[in-house]
């Protein structure tokens, strides 16, 4: 993975975002569906995987370390500050934007992204 990005995530943060890659799964089924929402979905099974294994061994009561591609790190950093996806999305939102300034990596996308 090129560049990893390190998020401390509780539970309920990594649950949302969970489900969130899942709903750019089903919507990448559509022929028309954007390649920032394949390389989403793409990274669905992963992260999922991540999710339920760890919930598994720390019982959900511990925050856990997940690593996220830069790529899909600057995705979801785009695309939530465009939606309102609710108070455990902008969590994770704050969080990848402290890692992704960490690392001097903030996108500067065009307007015509989404």
């Amino acid at each position: 993975m090129l560049f990893p990005v390190k998020l401390k995530l509780a539970h309920y943060e990594a649950e949302a975002m969970r489900r969130y890659l899942q709903r750019m799964l089903e919507t990448s089924m559509n022929p028309e569906a954007k390649n920032e929402v394949i390389v989403l979905a793409e990274h669905f099974q992963k992260f999922d995987s991540a999710v339920r294994s760890k919930v598994f061994r720390v019982a959900g009561t511990k925050n856990c370390i997940y690593s996220v591609p830069l790529s899909v790190a600057r995705i979801l950093w785009y695309r939530w500050q465009q939606e309102n996806g609710g108070e455990a999305i902008q969590s994770v939102l704050g969080k990848i934007d402290y890692e992704l300034n960490s690392l001097d990596r903030v996108p500067q996308f065009p307007k015509t992204l989404i």
